[in-house]
């Protein structure tokens, strides 16, 4: 699973992105709930910046500029970490995953 923020993550199967809200199981595997599916990635981790723009934007009552202010924040980040990782995929020699070391 990929740990997007301490609220939401992303899991990977053969054929989709599962985007959800985290949770840990009895066995304290983390897991998710309330998911949705996406054939990238990409959509997978904007779906998130939607989904943490309407938690902040529903917890208080705020101006029109401060709710502008926290949609372009979420977005921000999100964009700022797909462009980490596009950048990511361009540099260098091809080097172990570290997904598969944290196992």
């Amino acid at each position: 699973m990929i740990l997007v923020s301490n609220k939401y993550g992303v899991s990977v199967d053969d054929y989709q992105y599962i985007s959800g809200e985290i949770y840990y199981d009895k066995n304290e595997k983390a897991c998710l709930r309330k998911t949705r599916y996406f054939t990238r990635l990409e959509k997978a981790l904007e779906d998130i910046a939607e989904r943490e723009t309407k938690d902040d934007l529903k917890e208080k009552d705020c101006s029109l500029q401060a709710a502008i202010d926290t949609v372009r924040y979420h977005y921000s980040h999100m964009a700022n970490l797909m462009e980490s990782f596009r950048e990511s995929l361009e540099i260098g020699p091809k080097e172990e995953s570290s997904c598969s070391k944290m196992e």
